[in-house]
């Protein structure tokens, strides 16, 4: 049997996740960061949800999502109301998963040409 590499588009995605970081293409990224189909914002603030506040979603808008996947790190943690409320008062849906769970769901939305954007929290 042969085996190809089979790049799901012209879009970035979501190869690996790992406990040391996360492959983007073909990049590991070590540090938090956002990602939509376009773009990707390195070195985002966040390190810790319990940390995560409005004031860290507003680079976000500038990507015009429909939708915002919080990846909470290794394990399901929950955002703060207030950061929930910052998105969902705009009209744009949100969800927290752990990293793995907002990946697979990054690539399934991204691969159907949809508006997402994925934010991870990796520690430091």
């Amino acid at each position: 049997m042969e085996v190809t590499l089979n790049h799901p588009g012209k879009y970035l995605y979501i190869r690996c996740v790992e406990e040391q970081g996360i492959v983007v293409v073909d990049r590991k990224l070590c540090r938090s960061f956002v990602i939509s189909r376009e773009r990707a914002i390195e070195n985002w603030a966040v390190r810790n949800i319990n940390d995560l506040g409005p004031e860290h979603l507003v680079p976000l808008l500038d990507l015009q999502p429909e939708v915002v996947l919080i990846g909470s790190g290794p394990k399901l943690q929950f955002a703060s109301p207030e950061a929930m409320a910052f998105l969902l008062s705009r009209g744009i849906g949100c969800e927290v998963m752990n990293n793995a769970a907002v990946a697979r769901t990054f690539n399934v939305l991204a691969n159907e040409d949809r508006a997402v954007v994925a934010a991870f929290i990796l520690p430091d």
